[in-house]
């Protein structure tokens, strides 16, 4: 066989056949590495399942992060994962996205190689039928949205406790701990009681509950610092109950880059059954949704 040249700024088929090998190699051995380790649901992100070995039943596991971080995205994604590889069932409490939304993100990711189509419309018949056809891969897609503008700790154990006579329940995720309605007075108990009954219902439901809340940032010199345990407010007293603390950070402020393959850091610290550290994700479209880190 005639020995190939190199032409600077080309790669050739073979070149490039052999890095994509490469690629599909390191995703089995860290998928092989996970195997056994998961005593919880997956997330389906390998490298959170190493640390934390899964979301385990009955525990209160927080995310946080600044506005425009991606906290939903990243929630929605593992609600996902889990429905669609541990077969349970999900319910979202969301007042602060609508349900039409959460449907538009899911569809998005279905659809994540001609994700324009959701984000912009269907320009025409064709587009339309696309649409059509992956919206319906989510109709049986096991997971009840709720996103009844004004909701308490009540309303969240009622309908938890439905869906569990009904079937198996399986994860809950609250979006997010600001927009739950609660009497909260100055000294902020009435926090302390919605954040301890969440936790409650996770160890009644036996199954996790994923609760999201938002680091309020003083200025923009807080929008761009990393975050780290000591940035969440004590009053609200979601340090002292959760199990597990994830706090989400992206340095996804440039735009001349595109908004695509960006890097996201979760950095895990606390977790009772597991490792803390930093763990790196591919964020898509600002944090529309994320997915696994395909290292070089």
């Amino acid at each position: 066989m005639e020995e190939e040249k190199n032409v600077v700024g080309f790669k050739s088929t073979r070149e490039v056949v052999s890095e994509v090998l490469d690629e599909y190699k390191l995703m089995v051995e860290r998928r092989s590495e996970h195997k056994g380790i998961v005593t919880g649901l997956s997330t389906g992100f390998y490298d959170i399942d190493c640390k934390t070995k899964g979301l385990q039943n009955g525990e209160l596991i927080l995310l946080v992060g600044r506005k425009l971080m991606g906290k939903t995205g990243l929630a929605l994604s593992i609600v996902r994962n889990v429905v669609t590889r541990e077969r349970v069932t999900a319910a979202i409490f969301s007042p602060s996205i609508t349900n039409s939304r959460i449907i538009k993100r899911f569809l998005a990711i279905e659809m994540w190689d001609k994700k324009e189509i959701v984000l912009n419309g269907p320009k025409d018949s064709v587009e339309l039928d696309l649409l059509n056809e992956n919206a319906q891969k989510l109709v049986d897609m096991p997971v009840y949205i709720d996103d009844s503008a004004f909701i308490t700790i009540e309303d969240i154990r009622e309908k938890c406790r439905e869906l569990s006579l009904e079937g198996r329940l399986g994860l809950i995720v609250v979006d997010s701990l600001q927009f739950l309605s609660c009497e909260r007075d100055e000294s902020g108990l009435g926090m302390k009681e919605v954040v301890r009954e969440l936790k409650e219902i996770a160890v009644d439901e036996d199954c996790p509950l994923l609760l999201i809340s938002e680091l309020l940032s003083d200025g923009e010199k807080d929008w761009f610092k990393r975050p780290e345990l000591a940035s969440i407010d004590d009053s609200d007293y979601t340090k002292q109950y959760a199990d597990l603390i994830m706090l989400l950070y992206a340095e996804q402020f440039d735009r001349e880059k595109s908004p695509e393959n960006r890097e996201a850091d979760v950095i895990i610290v606390k977790n009772r059954n597991g490792r803390t550290g930093k763990v790196k994700l591919t964020m898509e479209y600002d944090g529309f949704w994320f997915r696994n880190l395909v290292r070089d």
